[in-house]
């Protein structure tokens, strides 16, 4: 009888210690509440995420040090990088979970929650796009990206209380679970081809093979694509996005449109710039497509939004077409340029969501631009920090925006590949589409609540005209015109809810702080912006 021995890989614990600190950290909170019979307030859950994410960024930043002092180097069997990529990307996620932990503490309040499950799923949700962002193998990926995305998708159905939120959630895991099955086959199509899944083994295979039956690899690379297309809501794998953003908890939304973009967008560069940067000439085409459609749907779809949250939604499409035109220039530069967008755009998000969940008052669902007018006269300096933010997402000079907008351009000009120039020319007229419906929140907010906006709320309306419900019987509505008794139905429900006060909420510490600090950061990074693209080029990979 001949013994084996089983070789386990050697596991580096220290390697993996900010992912560790918010799993603990997640773990601690459900642990808490199992054992004690008393009711643990949001404070003391906020407490606990804060920790496990300065804890996370302490441990990154040790990790960075040790990438600058001895280089980067390969962990756990070679599943996982530690390079200057994985480490920022890593303290940009915990910086986002900390913001949004500020601002949740005030909303479950405000919703009357208790328990530790949102503030537990959001740890998760982070260190799932933290090992996404350093996964070296594509099974590594598929795990980061299902403990990210279910967390999301629980996140996305917390708020039992109201329909939106279920039907919010259902759609996102339909869409959701479909697209990990597309990205989990591809992976299986790549690993067909090269015999390896390792995405170092992938680039030695091709650096070292004359590999001309490439069919195979290519369904596969295009069906990574297209899944991790969905995570970051680049057009046509956009779909699910207005409408879960609209039905999801605002705190839910704050993280899709942040850490769920860092992880999307980390993997997609990881992958196409280091295990299949031979064949960039296949998949650039893909990213051109996938970047212009991005950047016109984004940029018409928000103008016709009434609902701010759908707006924001067409708004995290459009960026997405900007990220992406780092990975059309697919040189170092333009990953980069990528890297500083995506710092600027998680940040600017991150705020922008917090003062909408602010804004949404009880309930979460007073988003309708309308309710916005006249805020800015009891709330000045909340709207002042919302308007920073919102020019940010413009890319006004002065912004962090507008510094990760031309590095963008910039990198994509200096490639000189075909069509460079053209793509800069549709981002350019896209940036200043999407500045009109930024500008009109802004408007609604700073006019008079019974004053007629410059800027229409919804600049493409419908050409029936709502008619009053007096004017025709009871028994007659809906008889005539589906169009006008839908209109009817809406001027019905805005009489119902015409007395009550929208605007009428408290910003509790929490919010405040959520608001600052990413306001503060965006005019900050604007006006020093080497600060930024100084750490997004020590982001490099491992090649």
């Amino acid at each position: 009888m001949i013994a084996t021995q089983l070789l386990l890989p050697k596991i580096s614990y220290f390697s993996i210690l900010p992912e560790i600190c918010l799993i603990v950290g997640a773990l601690v909170m459900l642990a808490m509440t199992s054992v004690t019979r008393n009711r643990i307030t949001s404070k003391v859950y906020t407490g606990i995420t804060v920790l496990a994410g300065i804890a996370s960024i302490g441990f990154s930043i040790k990790n960075y040090h040790d990438v600058l002092r001895s280089g980067a180097h390969l962990v756990i069997d070679k599943v996982l990088a530690i390079d200057g990529f994985s480490v920022l990307a890593a303290i940009l996620v915990s910086a986002c979970v900390i913001i949004a932990a500020f601002l949740t503490q005030n909303f479950v309040d405000r919703e009357n929650w208790s328990g530790p499950e949102i503030f537990a799923l959001m740890l998760l949700a982070g260190s799932g796009a933290q090992f996404m962002a350093a996964a070296n193998d594509l099974i590594m990926i598929f795990l980061g990206l299902e403990i990210m995305s279910i967390s999301l998708y629980v996140l996305a159905a917390l708020d039992t209380k109201r329909i939106q939120s279920g039907e919010a959630a259902l759609k996102y895991l339909v869409l959701g679970g479909f697209a990990s099955a597309i990205f989990i086959y591809g992976s299986a199509f790549v690993y067909g081809s090269t015999g390896t899944t390792n995405l170092g083994q992938i680039a030695s295979f091709f650096a070292t093979s004359y590999y001309t039956h490439n069919g195979l690899l290519i369904i596969g690379m295009v069906l990574v694509i297209a899944g991790l297309g969905f995570k970051v809501a680049a057009v046509p794998f956009h779909v699910w996005s207005p409408d879960v953003y609209q039905g999801a908890p605002s705190p839910s939304v704050t993280l899709m449109s942040s850490i769920a973009k860092i992880g999307g967008f980390a993997a997609l560069l990881r992958i196409l710039m280091t295990a299949l940067v031979s064949y960039k000439a296949d998949w650039q085409p893909i990213i051109y497509i996938l970047a212009v459609a991005s950047l016109l749907v984004g940029a018409f779809g928000g103008l016709v939004q009434s609902n701010v949250k759908r707006m924001l939604a067409y708004s995290a499409i459009n960026h997405s077409g900007f990220i992406l035109l780092g990975l059309v220039a697919a040189t170092q530069v333009g990953v980069s340029a990528s890297f500083v967008y995506l710092i600027a755009y998680s940040f600017i998000a991150t705020g922008v969501f917090s003062v909408v969940t602010i804004l949404g008052s009880k309930g979460d669902q007073n988003h309708d631009i309308r309710n916005y007018r006249g805020l800015a006269k009891k709330h000045p300096y909340l709207i002042l920090g919302f308007a920073v933010l919102l020019f940010g997402q413009a890319g006004i000079p002065g912004t962090v925006g507008f510094i990760a907008k031309l590095s963008v351009f910039e990198a994509l000009a200096r490639s000189g590949g075909p069509g460079a120039y053209s793509l800069v020319v549709v981002a350019i007229v896209s940036s200043v589409i999407s500045a009109v419906y930024y500008l009109r929140v802004v408007i609604a907010c700073y006019s008079k609540p019974d004053e007629e906006m410059i800027i229409p709320d919804r600049l493409f309306s419908s050409s029936l005209s709502p008619i009053s419900p007096i004017q025709k019987a009871d028994g007659d509505i809906g008889q005539e015109h589906e169009g006008v008794t839908l209109l009817v139905e809406d001027k019905v429900e805005n009489l119902k809810t015409e007395d009550v006060d929208t605007q009428d909420f408290r910003v509790g510490i929490g919010s405040s702080i959520a608001v600052i600090l990413t306001s503060g950061i965006v005019v900050v990074l604007g006006i020093f912006p080497n600060l930024i693209i100084d750490l997004a080029n020590h982001a490099t990979f491992i090649f």
